[in-house]
C-alpha cells in the first residue's frame, strides 16, 4: 500500500479521497498522505457544451498567458475522443494545439502543445495543470449493469482527479445525471 501520495498536493489529494469516500468501496486504511500545498481545486460549470468549453478555453488562457505554464505541462481529459477533437477546434482560433497521446507518433519530448487523453487513456499520466472536460459521463458499451457502470465511471473519474500534480479545474455540464458526476460535484462542497 502506497503511505505517501509524492503525484498530488494536499488539496488536490483531500478533493480526491472525498470523492472516493462518497462512493461504497472506500477503504480508509488504504489512504496515502500528501504533503505539498497548493491551489484548491475548482469546478465549473455551464448550462452546455459550448460554454463549457469557452470556461475552459478561458483557463487554459489564464494558466499560459498569467501564470507561465507551457502548454506541455498542461493535460486536457475528456470521455471520449471527440471531445478531445472538438475542444483543440476551440483552442485554435487562439493559436493553441492540443495532441492526443494516442496518436501515432506522439511524443512527451514533444514541447508547444497542450496534451489530451481521454479518461480511459489517463491512467498513469500527470500533468502540472490537469483540466477534466465532463460535459457527458464515460461509456462503457452494452452489456453493463447499472451498478457497474457506476463503479467503472467513479473509477475513472478518481483516475482523473489524481492526474494533478498542481492545478486541477473541472469543467461540468448543470444537468449532470450520472451519479458518479453528482457525486464529484458534491466533492466540492
Amino acid at each position: 500500500i502506497l503511505r505517501t501520495n509524492f503525484r498530488n498536493t494536499v488539496q488536490v489529494h483531500e478533493l480526491a479521497e472525498r470523492y472516493r469516500a462518497s462512493g461504497g468501496a472506500y477503504d480508509p486504511e488504504s489512504v496515502p498522505e500528501a504533503f505539498r500545498e497548493g491551489p484548491v481545486p475548482e469546478l465549473f460549470r455551464a448550462a452546455g457544451r459550448d460554454a463549457l468549453a469557452e470556461l475552459l478555453v478561458q483557463r487554459v488562457k489564464l494558466f499560459i498567458d498569467a501564470l507561465g505554464y507551457e502548454p506541455q505541462n498542461i493535460g486536457i481529459l475528456a470521455p471520449f475522443k471527440d471531445d478531445l477533437a472538438f475542444l483543440a477546434g476551440r483552442l485554435e482560433p487562439l493559436g493553441l494545439s492540443m495532441e492526443t497521446i494516442s496518436e501515432p507518433g506522439f511524443s512527451f519530448g514533444s514541447e508547444g502543445a497542450l496534451r489530451g487523453s481521454t479518461l480511459h487513456s489517463a491512467k498513469g499520466l500527470d500533468f502540472p495543470v490537469t483540466l477534466v472536460f465532463l460535459d457527458k459521463p464515460p461509456y462503457f458499451g452494452a452489456g453493463y449493469d447499472e451498478e457497474a457502470v457506476e463503479r467503472m465511471g467513479a473509477n475513472l473519474l478518481y483516475v482523473a482527479l489524481t492526474r494533478a500534480m498542481d492545478h486541477l479545474n473541472v469543467f461540468m455540464v448543470d444537468s449532470a445525471e450520472s451519479p458518479a458526476l453528482k457525486r464529484l460535484a458534491g466533492a466540492f462542497g
